[in-house]
C-alpha cells in the first residue's frame, strides 16, 4: 500500500503547476494530493491551517516572494518541511532559505518525478529530525531549569568551554563571558581546593572513575566563597580517547552551612553528653542498647560503647526485670514511665536508678525509647535509714506516750481491782461463816444421842442466825458479779494497751477505724474522764487499709489535747466539758472529726500548730510533737489533717484518710519513692 502525503502548492504560473503536479503524480512509491494557492494571502492563510505534510513554494508571487511568505507563514524557524522552487540559482537566496530554516532549494529546470519525490521525503525527515531535537533540547532545558543547575562543555580538542547562563548566574556573573578555555572556570575555584580538584579532572579523563564528583568552594562576584558540587563525564572517541567533558555545578552552599551548623550542634551536644550526671540510654524496639553516654562509666563502670546490643532487662536485678518489661513495653508517646530499679555495677555490686522512660519510637531519626537515670543508690540508704529511725522514733512516742499515761492506766485499773478485793475479802469471809454453818449441821446429823426433832431445829435456826444465812444469800452474788465486772473491766484496759502499743511496722492493713477510736479512748480514759465527756457519733465505716498504730498515736495525740485544751479554762473544776469524736464515709475517703468545746487556739498561732517543737503548753505537758507527727502520719496515708478553731468557741480537728491509698501494702513518704532493699522495682505514670 502507497503512502500518501498531502502537499500544498504555491505558484503562480498555472503552466509550472500542471507541470509539477503532474510529477508527483507519476510517483509510483507516494500517492500524493496536490493543493493549489496561485496568490500570497491564499497561501498564507493555507500555510496558517497547518493541515499540509510539506509545502512546495515558488521565489517568485507577484511583488512578494515565497520567503517572505515563509518568514511570515512559519515565523523565524519553521519546523514545516519547505522547499523552495525557483527558476535560477541564487546563491544569496540559497542562503537566506537556508537561514529561514528552508529544507531544500531546487530549480525548476532540474525538476523530475523521482528528484521531486526525493526532495520532499527528505525534507520531511529533516523536519521530522528538527522537531525531535528541538523537543530533546525544551527537555534538556526544562531538566536543566528544575536542577538549577549552571551547565559546563569543554572541548578537549581546541580547549574551549561553554558555560550556560545560569552557570553565570550562580556565581553571580551577570555578563556571560565569552567561551574561554577551562582555566577561566579553574582560576574562580578557592586556592585550597583546586589541586584535589585537578587530580580528580586527570583521574577521570584518565578512566581511572567513572564520573567526576566533588564538592569545592568558587568565587561569587561579591567575593565571598560558594560551595558548589562539580559534577562531569567525559566522552570518548572509537579509540578510548577523550574528546569531550561535560558536566554541571550546583549551589551547595545553604546545605554546607547546615551541615556545618548540624556538626557543631553535634558537638555541643557530645560535649554536654560527656558531662551529664544522668545516664541517658537509647533502646531499640527490642529493647537493646544502642547509645549510652560517657556517664555509664562514671556510675556503672560501663564504657559508653561497652553496652550496645545489651537487651535493657538483662541489665536488671533478676526481681526488677518484670517491672522493667512491663514498662518498656507500655510506654508511650507523650506517656513516660518513671522506674526505680536495680542495675549490676561493673564490680558486681547493685545500684538502684531512678529512671524515666521515654518513648521516641515515631521520632524518625531517633526510633527508640530514651531512657534517663539518675543513681539514687546513697539517697535509697540515707531513706532507709531515715525510715527505720522514724519507725523507730514512731514507737519510741507511742510507748513514751503509754508510759506518760502508765499513772492514769494504773488508776482504772486500781479501781476494778478494789472492787475485787472487796468482793474477795467478803466472799471470804462469808466462806467461813458458811464453812461454820455446814460443821454445825454436820455435827446435828451425826450425833450418836437421839434428839427431839424440834431441838434439832432449834440448834440449826440458832446456827443460821449466828452466820446470818439470810445476808449471805443476798450479797454472795453481788459479790460475785461485783468480782466479774472488775476483772472484765482490768482485762478490756490490759487488751487496749496491748492493741494501742502493737508495733504494726511500716505495712498497711485493712483496719476498723471505729475499733481504734474505742481503743484509744479506753487507754486514755483517765486523761479526760475528769475534765470531759466522750459523746461519739461512730458511723458505719468500711474496713480502711492503713497502719492501724500510726493512726492510734494520731487520735491519741487529738484526744489529749483536746481533754488538755478543756482542762485549761477551768483549772478549779467546775462542770465537765465535751469531747465529740465522729466518723462517716465521703466520696471514697473516711472522714474522722474530733472536737472540743475549749478556749480554742488564737488566730496569730494557728498557722504554727503544725511546726516540729512549736506548743503553748507549760514545761513539762507537751513537747512540740504531737500535731507535727500527727500531720506527717496523716500525709504519709496520702489523707489531710484540717484544723478549724476560733478563739472562745472551742476546736475541731479533721482526719480524712482513703480507704485505699494510692501505695496501698508500704506506707512510704511521699517525696520518696525508691525500693526497699529486696523489694521488687517499682514502676508509676509520670504526674504529666
Amino acid at each position: 500500500m502507497r503512502k500518501s502525503c498531502h502537499v500544498l502548492l504555491v505558484e503562480d504560473d498555472e503552466d509550472d503547476y500542471l507541470i509539477t503536479r503532474d510529477l508527483l503524480l507519476a510517483q509510483t512509491r507516494v500517492r500524493f494530493e496536490v493543493d493549489w494557492c496561485t496568490g500570497y494571502e491564499e497561501a498564507l492563510a493555507e500555510i496558517q491551517n497547518r493541515r499540509h505534510d510539506a509545502y512546495l513554494i515558488d521565489y517568485r508571487l507577484g511583488e512578494r516572494t515565497g520567503l517572505d511568505l515563509v518568514r511570515e507563514g512559519f515565523g523565524s524557524g519553521p519546523r514545516a518541511p519547505v522547499i523552495l522552487l525557483t527558476g535560477q540559482d541564487d546563491y544569496e537566496i540559497d542562503l537566506e532559505a537556508t537561514a529561514l530554516g528552508v529544507a531544500d532549494y531546487v530549480t525548476k529546470q532540474a525538476l523530475d518525478s523521482t528528484g521531486l519525490e526525493r526532495a520532499i521525503r527528505y525534507a520531511i525527515s529533516h523536519s521530522r529530525a528538527l522537531d525531535d531535537l528541538a523537543r530533546s533540547q525544551e527537555r534538556y532545558a526544562l531538566a536543566t531549569r528544575a536542577a538549577n543547575d549552571g551547565i559546563w562543555d569543554w572541548n578537549l580538542a581546541d580547549d574551549q568551554m561553554y558555560f550556560s547562563h545560569r552557570w553565570h548566574a550562580i556565581l553571580g556573573l551577570i555578563e556571560p563571558v565569552d567561551e574561554g578555555g577551562p582555566q577561566r572556570w579553574l582560576d574562580l575555584v578557592h586556592p585550597d581546593d583546586l589541586p584535589e580538584l585537578r587530580v580528580m579532572i586527570d583521574r577521570h579523563l584518565a578512566g581511572d572513575t567513572q564520573h567526576l564528583e566533588f564538592e569545592c568552594r568558587m568565587r561569587h562576584a561579591d567575593g565571598t566563597w560558594l560551595w558548589v558540587l562539580c559534577r562531569g563525564l567525559a566522552i570518548c572517541d572509537g579509540d578510548g580517547i577523550p574528546t569531550r567533558m561535560a558536566g554541571s555545578i550546583a549551589d551547595i552552599t545553604m546545605r554546607k552551612r547546615a551541615e556545618l551548623a548540624l556538626s557543631e550542634s553535634e558537638g555541643r551536644w557530645r560535649t554536654l553528653l560527656a558531662h551529664l550526671q544522668e545516664i541517658v540510654i537509647l533502646a531499640d524496639r527490642e529493647g537493646r542498647f544502642t547509645y549510652t553516654t560517657p556517664s555509664m562509666q562514671r556510675w556503672l563502670g560501663y564504657d559508653a560503647e561497652e553496652l550496645i546490643g545489651t537487651y535493657l532487662v538483662e541489665a536488671n536485678h533478676p526481681d526488677d526485670r518484670d517491672t522493667m518489661s512491663r514498662a518498656f513495653a507500655e510506654v508511650r508517646p507523650g506517656k513516660p514511665r518513671l522506674v526505680t530499679h536495680r542495675v549490676a555495677h561493673r564490680d558486681g555490686s547493685w545500684h538502684t536508678l531512678q529512671s524515666t522512660l521515654i518513648c521516641l519510637r515515631d521520632d524518625p531519626i531517633v526510633q527508640a525509647v530514651l531512657i534517663a537515670s539518675i543513681d539514687v543508690t546513697e539517697h535509697v540508704a540515707i531513706e532507709e535509714e531515715r525510715e527505720r529511725r522514724e519507725l523507730e522514733r514512731r514507737v519510741s512516742q507511742r510507748l513514751e506516750a503509754v508510759g506518760q499515761l502508765a499513772a492514769g492506766v494504773a488508776h482504772e485499773i486500781n479501781t476494778p481491782l478494789q472492787f475485787v478485793g472487796d468482793s474477795v475479802s467478803f466472799l471470804k469471809d462469808a466462806v467461813n461463816e458458811l464453812l461454820g454453818l455446814t460443821a454445825s449441821y454436820h455435827e446435828l446429823m451425826w450425833a450418836d444421842t437421839p434428839m427431839d426433832i424440834n431441838d434439832r431445829r432449834s440448834l440449826m435456826s440458832k446456827a443460821e442466825e449466828e452466820a446470818d444465812i439470810d445476808y449471805l444469800n443476798e450479797r454472795i452474788p453481788a459479790a460475785f458479779e461485783r468480782t466479774s465486772d472488775g476483772v472484765g473491766r482490768v482485762r478490756s484496759i490490759v487488751q487496749a494497751m496491748k492493741r494501742f502499743s502493737h508495733d504494726s511496722g511500716i505495712e498497711l492493713a485493712p483496719a476498723d477505724l471505729n475499733d481504734a477510736i474505742e481503743t484509744t479512748l479506753e487507754v486514755c480514759r483517765n486523761e479526760y474522764k475528769y475534765v470531759a465527756r466522750i459523746e461519739l457519733d461512730l458511723g458505719d465505716l468500711p474496713l480502711v487499709t492503713c497502719n492501724i498504730g500510726e493512726i492510734n498515736q494520731v487520735l491519741l495525740n487529738l484526744i489529749i489535747n483536746a481533754a488538755q485544751a478543756i482542762e485549761e479554762q477551768r483549772p478549779d473544776g467546775g462542770e465537765l466539758g465535751e469531747i465529740r469524736v465522729s466518723t462517716g464515709v465521703q466520696d471514697k475517703s473516711v472522714v474522722i472529726g474530733i472536737a472540743d468545746d475549749g478556749p480554742g487556739i488564737p488566730l496569730e498561732l494557728q498557722d504554727r500548730i503544725y511546726e516540729p517543737f512549736f506548743t503553748t503548753k507549760e514545761v513539762g505537758r507537751g513537747t512540740g510533737q504531737g500535731l507535727a507527727l500527727a500531720h506527717t502520719t496523716v500525709d504519709r496515708h496520702h489523707g489531710s489533717l484540717q484544723c478549724a478553731s476560733e478563739p472562745g468557741h472551742g476546736t475541731t480537728f479533721t482526719i480524712v484518710l482513703p480507704l485505699q491509698p494510692p501505695t496501698a501494702g508500704v506506707c512510704t513518704a511521699p517525696e520518696f519513692g525508691f525500693s526497699q532493699p529486696g523489694r521488687a522495682g517499682k514502676v508509676a505514670f509520670d504526674a504529666g
